[in-house]
């Protein structure tokens, strides 16, 4: 995930858990602290149609000494056929 996917994600996690969802500014945090983190300590992932670039879900992880974790993640609300492959997956540089 890089700050261009940011739109999309929001959106995707607006239309899914609407008054619950992460503001903008939450991955904003988290994909700074993540990439100034030394070891790193977590990463932040969206899946996008290798075709179109469209963004379709997200994911990331924390990862600490004492406890590693799925930190939010989440599949556009749009039904699309097929399974997400190892390919469709972008990492932040």
């Amino acid at each position: 995930m890089t700050r261009r996917d940011l739109g999309r994600v929001v959106a995707i996690e607006l239309a899914t858990f609407g008054r619950e969802a992460w503001p903008l500014q939450a991955f904003k945090d988290l994909l700074s602290a993540f990439s100034q983190a030394k070891p790193a300590r977590g990463a932040l992932w969206v899946a996008a149609d290798p075709r179109t670039g469209e963004i379709l879900g997200y994911a990331g992880a924390e990862v600490s000494a004492l406890l590693r974790s799925a930190i939010n993640h989440r599949a556009s609300p749009r039904p699309r056929e097929g399974i997400l492959r190892k390919d469709e997956l972008r990492r932040a540089p």
